[in-house]
């Protein structure tokens, strides 16, 4: 072991209370990867430990199929990703739209989803799109919004 490697894993070690910060260290560094990639305690650490842990489990639930290794990593991906319209910077913020795979600021949501009572109003003849989310109102009353590129006619 270098003396380079021994400082990862001194960091590696201050960092366990941080799940996101790790999960990109662990991104950043072949040799800590090869070390904890198999560790399942320490991904069901990384797990419970997640930005944003209400979301999450929405998010555990609609992707039960995926082993808890590559959801930790991949929901640590969504909280540091843009916006996927305008690239507008959402570094941890989770905004709620990953069941439609896109993450979207405040503003583009308002052009790349479109509500469903809009959808009845303008589209009679729709078939139900499968992926959607869903995005309170004004009112706090929960509506279902879907992507317009998973829209099928």
């Amino acid at each position: 072991m270098t003396i380079a490697l021994d400082v990862w894993h001194v960091v590696f070690q201050f960092l366990h209370a941080d799940a996101a910060a790790s999960v990109r260290l662990l991104g950043a560094m072949a040799q800590l990867w090869r070390e904890k990639k198999d560790q399942r305690d320490f991904w069901v650490r990384m797990e419970s430990r997640l930005p944003n842990h209400q979301r999450y489990l929405a998010y555990k639930a609609a992707n039960k199929h995926l082993g808890i290794r590559r959801r930790v990593m991949s929901w640590t991906h969504y909280c540091d990703s843009p916006c996927s319209r305008c690239r507008t910077d959402l570094f941890m913020v989770c905004t709620g739209t990953f069941p439609v795979r896109l993450k979207l600021c405040y503003a583009c949501k308002n052009h790349a989803l479109i509500s469903e009572p809009a959808l009845h109003y303008w589209f009679p003849y729709w078939k139900k799109p499968f992926r959607f989310c869903w995005i309170p109102t004004a009112s706090g009353l929960r509506v279902r919004h879907y992507a317009f590129r998973d829209l099928k006619f």
